[in-house]
Parts: C-alpha cells; sequence; structure tokens
C-alpha cells in the first residue's frame, strides 16, 4: 500500500486510527492548518499570516480560472480541495469580469512587446 501505511506501527500511530494522515491518538489526524502555520513561521517569512490555507485555495481557484474548465473539472477541483462547488464558485473564484480583464490585459501587453504571432492560433 505504500511506505506511509507501512511505517504506521514504527512510529507509534495505533492500528485503530483509520486515519491515513493519522497522529498518534487512536482517532486523530494531522491539522493541516497547523502543519502549514508551522512550516511558515520556520520558513522565517516576513508576512507569514500572508500564507494560509484559505489564502491558497483561493489562490489555486482564481488560477484554475485561466484554463477554463469544465464544469465536472471544476467540481473535481472543489472536490479535492474539500468543498463543495457552489463555495467554490461563490467564495473563492474571482469575478468572471476580473479573470476577462486578466486575460484581456495579458493579450494587450503580448501586442504592445511585439509577440503576438507567437500566440496565433
Amino acid at each position: 500500500m505504500g511506505a506511509l501505511f507501512n511505517t504506521r506501527n514504527a512510529v507509534g500511530i495505533p492500528e485503530k486510527n483509520t486515519y491515513f494522515f493519522a497522529s498518534k491518538s487512536v482517532d486523530g489526524y494531522l491539522n493541516s492548518w497547523q502543519a502549514l502555520r508551522a512550516v511558515v513561521e520556520s520558513a522565517g517569512i516576513e508576512n507569514p499570516e500572508s500564507i494560509s490555507s484559505t489564502r491558497l485555495r483561493k489562490y489555486i481557484a482564481t488560477v484554475c480560472q485561466l484554463f477554463d474548465l469544465k464544469e465536472v473539472e471544476m467540481e473535481w477541483l472543489a472536490n479535492h480541495m474539500g468543498h463543495e462547488l457552489n463555495i467554490h464558485s461563490d467564495f473563492y473564484r474571482l469575478h468572471e469580469s476580473t479573470v476577462e480583464i486578466a486575460k484581456v490585459s495579458r493579450m494587450l501587453m503580448t501586442i504592445d512587446a511585439g509577440q503576438a504571432r507567437r500566440y496565433t492560433g
């Protein structure tokens, strides 16, 4: 099944703990928010509050808008990030007008730089 699963006993994870990313308690799991916070703080980042799981989800949702995903693909992404599609669409994604401005700005900057031929088609 994999190294993570096969080494559970060696690192003290009880057999009754059903979580894949388990902690040493019987019903415990790793809290991703706490893990991310610890890594960010240990990295000595100037503004550690600017890096959070919510902000990372928002960034991923925003960048994925540029991929022009189909509805089912957006649902896969939302499920993978741990929330419903309506939450993904209403809270994490930018408004369509923002995406439009970003795409049009990129096209205009490409034209201004004389690089339009590279992107035809």
